[in-house]
């Protein structure tokens, strides 16, 4: 009975350890000049998304890794503190994304072009912003072993086209850091460890 017991503690400690988790992103900078900013203007985005996405493409090339609707919605951006909604991510089409690789890291964001911040008239909008340096994981395919990246230098696009028209482009820089979000000690683990620390008592008294 108590080894059942216990091996279910065990059973049910690595299900709460196999949970993904979050990893935190803040980033800011300089938009200089566009279409939408006459004067150069702050843009941000900061939030947080799961570790436990899946590879758009798998083992090749790998580390490309896109947002879902629940990660879009704990994240933001803003140019001049205006916030832009993203893209709803659309099935069959690679959408917003964080991508992981030797030489550096990078996320590409696509807004909704019907937001008020555009003003009408543009049929896509983007913004990406490159990290240069690396390693930055562990594993490319693997978000969960993304290293804590310290405030690091980047640079970054702010893409658009109107409707009908050629893109277009504006540059900025910034910076971003990253980190994995602290897991909490599962619940399961703190029950499992007392029933382990009863038995060696138990074993003892004997």
């Amino acid at each position: 009975m108590l080894k059942a017991f216990l091996s279910g503690l065990v059973l049910s400690c690595a299900a709460s350890l196999a949970q993904a988790g979050t990893i935190n992103v803040n980033a800011s900078g300089l938009l200089p000049s566009s279409p939408f900013n006459t004067t150069p203007e702050i843009w941000e985005f900061s939030g947080s998304f799961s570790d436990g996405l899946t590879d758009a493409f798998g083992a090749l090339p790998g580390g490309t890794f896109e947002f879902e609707p629940a990660d879009l919605a704990s994240l933001s951006f803003s140019i001049g503190g205006t916030e832009i909604g993203f893209l709803t991510p659309t099935p069959g089409l690679l959408d917003s994304r964080v991508v992981v690789n030797s030489s550096g890291l990078s996320f590409s964001l696509f807004f909704d072009p019907s937001d008020p911040f555009f003003g009408g008239g543009y049929s896509s909008a983007s913004f990406s912003i490159f990290v240069d340096g690396g390693p930055f994981a562990a594993d490319f395919e693997d978000l969960s072993t993304l290293f804590s990246i310290a405030p690091a230098a980047s640079t970054g696009w702010l893409f658009y086209q109107p409707t009908g028209g050629s893109f277009g482009s504006s540059f900025a820089i910034g910076t971003v850091e990253a980190a994995p979000a602290a897991v909490p000690l599962p619940a399961s683990l703190l029950l499992l460890l007392s029933g382990l620390a009863g038995l060696a008592a138990a074993r003892r008294r004997v």
